[in-house]
């Protein structure tokens, strides 16, 4: 089964971009790619993901809430819930967000 660690191991890029997944964040983007892998979820984690990043790339006060540390974790999770259910993302794009 590919993984996205030996595909990093081997210094090649991830979809095809050119960016690096290290430190705390690329702990999590191989966990859920692992996670999407093994439950034939890539597509859809894939569609979710997209949704979201296309909400924050519209929206300042979204982008903020989630890159500010002025908001606690407790109010980032009870305003992503309200977010990722009106946008209907939901399964293992949304889990993730909390972990």
């Amino acid at each position: 089964m590919p993984s996205l660690r030996n595909c990093l191991k081997e210094d090649n890029d991830v979809a095809g971009e050119g960016k690096t997944v290290s430190g705390m964040a690329g702990r999590y983007a191989i966990a859920l790619f692992e996670l999407a892998l093994e439950g034939n979820a890539i597509d859809a984690v894939k569609t979710d993901l997209d949704r979201f990043d296309a909400l924050v790339a519209e929206s300042s006060d979204l982008a903020r809430l989630v890159r500010s540390p002025v908001f606690g974790a407790d109010e980032q999770v009870k305003a992503l819930t309200a977010v990722l259910a009106a946008a209907g993302i939901g399964g293992l794009s949304r889990s993730s967000c909390w972990r």
